[in-house]
């Protein structure tokens, strides 16, 4: 996705995902190049497509519209891809993490917005990891035994900034979600903690660029305090 120079755009807005990838495929324009946006409400669908800054909007989910960028041939793979006030409705960030890395060309950059789970004064008091949850990791022991080639998936270990080490199984972190890389808060939004957006950008290959805290809104008069990222993925 490249910032567009032209002031008013002619927007198609598809109703259906896959008519996104036939634009993506027809688009030939090397230096203007193409912008395209997906919400999952067609009311936000309506207000992009009504803007003049998108090529195309499309009425999907995100895990569906990054799959679309995701089948893009090598020269049309995006630039860039944000996602702005997205993942407070998404809770495991690990496969989108990974679907953006696909989609993104060589030092392209992946940049978005959380709530801050540390600093959330709307986390469930009486929160605990679902049994579903917990049996999934290996009822004695969390789920260490899962090795090398186990049949639920691939295993690997990354370190974080303070030493602590963390499990992944495929793209995932094990036992961060829920727990202590991201919560579903009393407000019904997601909250993600600073350390689990690192371990995942560390797993799928990106560069940290920019962490900045910020106050997203207010509820009740009190700040709902988040984090802005810039990730670059690395050759």
């Amino acid at each position: 996705t490249c910032t567009s120079t032209t002031a008013t755009l002619e927007c198609d807005v598809l109703g259906e995902i896959w008519p996104l990838q036939r634009q993506i495929l027809s688009s030939s324009d090397a230096e203007v190049g193409m912008m395209a946006g997906a919400d999952i409400s067609s009311k936000m669908v309506q207000i992009a497509s009504r803007s003049g800054k998108d090529h195309a909007v499309a009425g999907c989910d995100a895990h569906a519209a990054v799959e679309v960028f995701c089948s893009a041939p090598a020269d049309k793979k995006v630039h860039l891809v944000i996602a702005a006030d997205t993942f407070i409705y998404i809770g495991a960030l690990g496969t989108m993490f990974a679907r953006v890395a696909e989609a993104l060309s060589p030092m392209g950059l992946f940049a978005f917005s959380v709530e801050d789970l540390e600093r959330s004064t709307m986390r469930a008091s009486n929160f605990a990891p679902s049994s579903a949850f917990a049996s999934s990791l290996g009822a004695d022991n969390g789920g260490s035994a899962v090795g090398d080639g186990d049949e639920r998936g691939h295993r690997r270990e990354m370190v974080d900034s303070s030493g602590k080490c963390h499990v992944l199984l495929d793209d995932e972190v094990l036992g961060a979600v829920p727990g202590w890389g991201a919560q579903l808060l009393t407000s019904t939004r997601f909250a993600h903690s600073p350390t689990y957006i690192e371990v995942l950008s560390a797993a799928h290959d990106f560069r940290v660029c920019v962490c900045r805290s910020v106050v997203l809104r207010k509820e009740a008069s009190v700040p709902v305090y988040g984090l802005m990222w810039i990730l670059q993925k690395q050759l």
